[in-house]
């Protein structure tokens, strides 16, 4: 990674401390600016200062993607799905053939994390809600992290949909 892009993504993250802290005098929810910095932080990737070689790209996915009535145990391997269609897992396995990149479904931030440095990667793709993304991308520097936000149509983590759509967008932005 460039001088440049690890400068402007450290800057990003302070702003971020700082905004926080401005936000909570200005009565701006913690959500909105959240969403704004992660915002600001895929729009400096999608500007393709970093390139990632496919096996160093990593799509780091929540568990609760899986459908609730769904037995087959993903998190030890996402090999273990059935690719039924119920859940966007079945998306986002095909993705992972179709780029030759690495995927995980996690239970956590620090298990996502702690597989982020495991497998020495350079770049993530992060599906997770505002909060986990936002870790995500604080504790991953100086990797750098594209957050996606998944969406909790049956309520927090379970049964959560994604957008397929930005994770390609994200992985394009490494590769």
């Amino acid at each position: 990674m460039s001088f440049l892009a690890k400068s402007l993504i450290y800057l990003i993250n302070l702003f971020f401390v700082i905004t926080i802290g401005a936000g909570k005098l200005l009565f701006i929810s913690d959500q909105k600016l959240i969403q704004l910095h992660v915002n600001i932080n895929n729009f400096i990737l999608k500007r393709k200062w970093i390139r990632v070689s496919p096996k160093r790209l990593l799509i780091l996915a929540p568990y609760c993607l899986q459908n609730s009535s769904c037995h087959q145990n993903i998190v030890v391997d996402i090999k273990n799905c059935q690719s039924c269609g119920a859940c966007n897992l079945k998306d986002l396995t095909e993705i992972y053939h179709q780029y030759q990149i690495s995927l995980f479904v996690v239970k956590g931030g620090t298990l996502a994390l702690q597989k982020a440095k495991k497998e020495r990667c350079q770049g993530i793709v992060a599906i997770a809600c505002e909060k986990e993304v936002e870790e995500g991308i604080k504790n991953s520097f100086p990797i750098p992290v594209f957050g996606v936000f998944n969406e909790r149509p049956s309520g927090p983590c379970c049964d959560t949909k994604v957008d397929v759509r930005k994770v390609v967008e994200g992985i394009n932005c490494f590769l």
